[in-house]
């Protein structure tokens, strides 16, 4: 599956909820990949203003999760 997360941070959590949807439809093997919008870790990011800790944290999440 691929998937372009949603640019907007205050609705990024939408993103998480739909992969978190469609890996709930079954239990066979699968990849997500596309371009998320987001980090795990602040140590990926270069520069700029730095990333809340609660929106990599949710990404991370809902990775766990699936």
């Amino acid at each position: 599956m691929g998937i372009y997360g949603h640019p907007n941070w205050n609705e990024r959590h939408l993103s998480w909820d739909d992969i978190r949807n469609l890996h709930s439809k079954g239990d066979h093997p699968w990849v997500v990949l596309g371009d998320f919008n987001e980090i795990l870790y602040p140590s990926e990011k270069e520069g700029g203003n730095a990333r809340p800790n609660g929106m990599m944290r949710d990404f991370r999440e809902c990775l766990m999760d699936c």
